[in-house]
């Protein structure tokens, strides 16, 4: 397909009705995509109009989900599909679709716009179930060469729940939703969400973040290490040693955060700590000076690492914190080859009972260091 092109894959619900739209820099629509609920492809030819199916996506899928009356069985996913729109011609109005891998016919552009600016996937319809992975988007110069890419390496993910029928099948169980354009919000009595990112291990670098607990005298955690599995499945894959350990002083390289309200390090517990039905955990040595830990207060996280050294810092609001009369906080279970994994955790200090635990973060950053362009640290 000769010139520019656009590219994206996605999944979406099967028996869903979706729109893919590119817009000209006027803002008015030059290719309009309706993908219907039986798998169709149909692409307009002026506005309003419902052209024939040119392609389909998904139909054995959607076949299979289909009930005697016409609704689906229930909420499956399509198979990934490739879509690449390239071919545009302006004065003859027309661009090609490749679906797949299978080059479409010459399809209409609307009529006006000249360039294409925009580019949308949008639900047509408000109902239960209605869902697309984005997967990958591409925008490709003449030659081929990418101008603009996402392959979303970054995403997080829910650690898995204990095993039905087990003690404490609950305890883990979390869930996270977007909230208010700003934080994904997860819920949990005492679980985690994990985020993998970089496909090369950072030797030395700086996470930024903001913080917001609903319970600041619970725990609220931010780890950062090396993507390992635990054979114990505590908590399937997360940040351990090199043997792939997880224990509360070996698990996870680095850790700031607040516990029974107050910020800490979560580098040793209280000595001589007795726990109790209602307070089943010891309690961390908090930070020397730290800052009040209060519900519902947004705070702004930093913490810089450097493995070679085998220390970090953590900054609380723009304020370093000091422990046990440093800066300098020892990094524990020394990683393999670098960080490369974020886990958000959040407990309820007593998780067989009372209420879930709300943590939310938001404007997560993570910037390398020079340094960190070296493979391996040993």
């Amino acid at each position: 397909m000769r010139g520019p092109r656009l590219s994206f894959t996605a999944l979406f619900v099967v028996g869903r009705q979706y729109r893919v739209a590119l817009y000209g820099s006027g803002m008015n629509p030059v290719v309009i995509l309706e993908i219907w609920r039986n798998g169709g492809i149909s692409v307009q030819a002026r506005a309003g109009k419902v052209a024939e199916p040119v392609a389909a996506i998904g139909t054995a899928a959607w076949r299979q989900q289909v009930l005697s009356g016409g609704e689906p069985a229930v909420a499956r996913s399509s198979p990934l599909h490739e879509f690449d729109f390239g071919d545009f011609d302006f004065q003859a109005r027309t661009f090609t679709l490749m679906l797949d891998g299978t080059k479409q016919p010459a399809l209409p552009l609307l009529p006006g716009e000249m360039d294409v600016d925009r580019f949308e996937i949008a639900t047509v319809a408000v109902e239960a179930g209605s869902l697309v992975w984005l997967r990958s988007f591409r925008y490709l110069d003449e030659s081929g060469r990418p101008v603009e890419e996402e392959n979303f390496h970054s995403h997080w993910i829910a650690n898995t729940a204990v095993t039905p029928r087990y003690p404490a099948d609950k305890w883990q169980a979390t869930s996270y939703r977007p909230v208010d354009f700003r934080w994904l919000e997860m819920a949990t009595h005492y679980g985690a969400v994990y985020c993998r990112f970089a496909d090369r291990p950072v030797v030395a670098g700086t996470l930024t973040m903001e913080l917001q607990a609903d319970e600041a005298g619970h725990e609220v955690q931010v780890n950062l290490g090396e993507y390992r599995y635990d054979p114990a499945g505590t908590f399937g894959y997360l940040p351990a040693d090199a043997e792939g350990i997880s224990t509360i002083t070996g698990g996870w390289n680095i850790d700031a955060g607040m516990f029974n309200g107050a910020w800490s390090p979560f580098q040793h517990t209280t000595p001589n700590s007795r726990p109790t039905i209602m307070r089943p955990y010891p309690t961390f040595v908090p930070f020397d000076d730290p800052p009040p830990a209060e519900s519902g207060r947004v705070y702004g996280l930093k913490i810089h690492w450097n493995i070679r050294e085998m220390k970090y810092q953590v900054w609380v609001d723009g304020r370093p914190q000091v422990y046990r009369g440093s800066t300098d906080l020892p990094v524990m279970a020394p990683p393999v080859n670098g960080i490369d994994m974020i886990m958000m955790h959040a407990g309820n200090l007593n998780p067989w009972r009372g209420p879930l635990i709300h943590m939310r973060f938001g404007n997560v950053k993570v910037e390398a260091d020079s340094e960190s362009a070296a493979r391996s640290i040993r």
